[in-house]
């Protein structure tokens, strides 16, 4: 009887101690360079490995090979590569061969460098205002990326001669809108202006472009309010503009609209494209009179004079009221506002409705209470036509148009304040009088 001895062979140790390599991901990306990384298990086999990279899945070129002893567990490993190229992809992964020449690839996988480092974009823009002696130019500069610094140059030439404080701006990679104050500009004079703009790879220059200051010209002045009135003073307010040359104003103030009273001539220096605030005090007025003033400003190109204005002093010994508005209003509140100038005695103070009641607390306890309890829409109704402005006569009202002239006008006004009324009740019993033959 035959019998056939079969013999198996034990596996081949290369098959079995073949490496295992893993790519992992690549990290400290720049333009030019990366860090590769992954893990190699050399199973029991010492090995060297290294990482294969190019711009294709072929690859082409490879990192420094490094030699690991023999193990059993996967171990971490690196390594920088150098000498990309920019806003590039690239392939690699991870190979390990060891000393019985077993292999092992990791999975291809890809990483994009970053754009290139370069200097700043810098765009010189339009001017954003300009004056009789000054500028402001605008521009945009994109950082790139980097800590960057900028400034604009300015002159009459396109050598320039003269800039702006250098202004620093973050590392953004974005445009930003930037602006420069140009100072010291001589009126109606062309002026040429660049932006320049620097970071670490370098400075970038804008275009030149050009703008004309404005010409010299007569003060701007502005008329202001009265404040501080007593029976015998007041202070007058106002702005001059100088435009740029040196300019002097005073108040012109009286009883009619001839004026005919000045104050001290005051300095309002000479400042570009600035309203300067200016005041002046007035002493010995005469009581219960209404004034006139305006403000009037002069430099050697010409005199401006301000809108007329008017104020009335008070009584001796009267307070002085100037009614304000109402604010924070709601359904059942509201705050009134107005200024009181005591005259210098002890002064208390209250409102009057537009039909003469005085407003106080009891007063507006019962308004409050009366929009607690709420309207039937009669009682509103009701409330809306109410008897409104007093009339004159027992037929059907009709309003008459009036024109008086100034003096009237202030005298109307003067004894309406004397009498606590409005001015048109002034009129009806000044008209009343004089049909009766009063």
């Amino acid at each position: 009887m035959l019998v056939v001895l079969a013999v198996v062979a034990p596996a081949s140790a290369d098959a079995a101690s073949a490496p295992t390599s893993v790519t992992g991901g690549a990290s400290l990306v720049t333009d030019t360079s990366a860090e590769l990384a992954g893990t190699v298990n050399p199973n029991g086999v010492a090995l060297g490995y290294f990482f294969q990279y190019g711009t294709t899945n072929s690859f082409g070129s490879e990192s420094r090979p490094t030699d690991l002893p023999a193990g059993t567990s996967p171990v971490a490993v690196t390594a920088d590569i150098s000498g990309l190229t920019p806003d590039t992809t690239y392939f690699y992964r991870l190979h390990a061969v060891d000393e019985q020449g077993g292999e092992g690839d990791g999975a291809v996988a890809t990483f994009i460098t970053t754009g290139p480092v370069v200097a700043p974009i810098a765009i010189t823009q339009a001017p954003v205002s300009v004056a009789n002696r000054s500028a402001v130019l605008g521009a945009s500069v994109n950082p790139e990326g980097q800590a960057t610094a900028f400034t604009i140059e300015y002159g009459t030439t396109t050598s320039f001669g003269s800039i702006t404080p250098v202004t620093e701006l973050d590392n953004s990679s974005t445009p930003e809108s930037v602006a420069g104050t140009a100072s010291g500009l001589s009126p109606d004079t062309t002026y040429f202006y660049r932006v320049v703009a620097q970071n670490p790879t370098g400075t970038t220059m804008g275009a030149v472009m050009g703008f004309m200051t404005g010409p010299v010209a007569a003060p701007i002045v502005a008329t202001g309010a009265a404040t501080s009135v007593t029976s015998s003073g007041a202070t007058l307010d106002g702005t001059v503009n100088p435009q740029a040359l040196a300019t002097n104003y005073v108040f012109e103030y009286g009883t009619t609209t001839s004026l005919g009273s000045t104050t001290t001539l005051g300095s309002a220096g000479s400042a570009d494209d600035t309203a300067i605030p200016e005041s002046a005090t007035l002493s010995g007025l005469s009581a219960n009179t209404t004034y006139l003033y305006r403000l009037v400003a002069s430099n050697s190109l010409g005199t401006t004079t301000g809108a007329i204005m008017s104020f009335s002093t008070g009584t001796p010994g009267l307070p002085i009221v100037t009614s304000g508005g109402a604010s924070a209003i709601t359904n059942t509140t509201a705050t009134l506002a107005g200024q009181v100038n005591p005259d210098g005695q002890a002064t208390s103070f209250y409102g009057r409705t537009k039909c003469g009641q005085v407003i106080d607390d009891k007063m507006i306890e019962a308004l409050a209470a009366e929009a607690e309890r709420g309207y039937e829409p009669g009682q509103l109704a009701e409330r809306r036509r109410g008897p409104g402005r007093p009339s004159l006569g027992e037929a059907a009202k009709t309003v008459e148009s009036v024109r008086l002239d100034q003096d009237l006008r202030v005298e109307t006004a003067q004894r309406a304040v004397t009498d606590g009324v409005t001015v048109s009740e002034v009129i009806r019993r000044a008209l009343r009088q004089y049909l009766q033959g009063v």
